[in-house]
């Protein structure tokens, strides 16, 4: 199956330039909005630049940002849950 563009965005959100597993908030500034598109494959990402084999999903007007995880907790669970 082709890999999925998601082309025109009119903005995207980056990760600061080598990726990031978690981003701490003194480097939350290092993300950028700018128009373009993401490429996936599966369930990566791997580009940010459509070819003529992706399946093309136009989102003019529209921002493309990743999927933030709920990741809050209720103090009788403090510590339960520090493995998730």
């Amino acid at each position: 199956m082709a890999a999925l563009a998601l082309v025109d965005a009119a903005e995207l959100m980056r990760l600061p330039e080598g990726g990031a597993q978690r981003l701490p908030q003194s480097r939350a500034q290092e993300l950028t909005l700018e128009p373009g598109a993401l490429v996936i494959d599966g369930d990566r990402i791997v580009g940010f630049e459509a070819d003529e084999t992706c399946r093309r999903v136009p989102c003019d007007g529209c921002s493309v940002v990743p999927g933030f995880v709920d990741c809050h907790t209720h103090l009788p669970f403090a510590g339960w849950r520090a493995d998730e």
